[in-house]
């Protein structure tokens, strides 16, 4: 199948945006995506734990995060960030933070 003109830009913007998406912490100075979830998370569970950041600000991490895998063409990497991710998290005394493996976005 051939694809038009307007795919394959669409296609190689697509990949060239999701590679782009860099994630910084600035309370503690440090690249959480891309990167490894085991970090991201401990940063963001130690920051949270010693209230260097609020959990409103933790969402927001967690929301740029989100968006960011759910742009990646990869759904290997994503499956290693995301769980990575939550089983640091999980280990980690008081904190609660999740994410989701869904990489593909909702219709409505």
């Amino acid at each position: 199948m051939i694809k038009s003109t307007a795919q394959v830009i669409a296609a190689v913007f697509s990949t060239l945006l999701s590679q782009a998406t860099i994630i910084e912490v600035v309370e503690a100075d440090i690249v959480i995506f891309p990167g490894s979830g085991q970090r991201a998370a401990m940063t963001l569970c130690n920051l949270l734990n010693q209230k260097r950041i609020s959990q409103d600000t933790a969402g927001l991490y967690m929301a740029r995060v989100q968006n960011a895998l759910l742009q990646s063409s990869e759904p290997r990497e994503v499956g290693a960030f995301t769980q990575s991710f939550n089983q640091e998290s999980e280990k980690t005394s008081g904190c609660n933070l999740v994410l989701t493996d869904k990489t593909t976005r909702s219709p409505y």
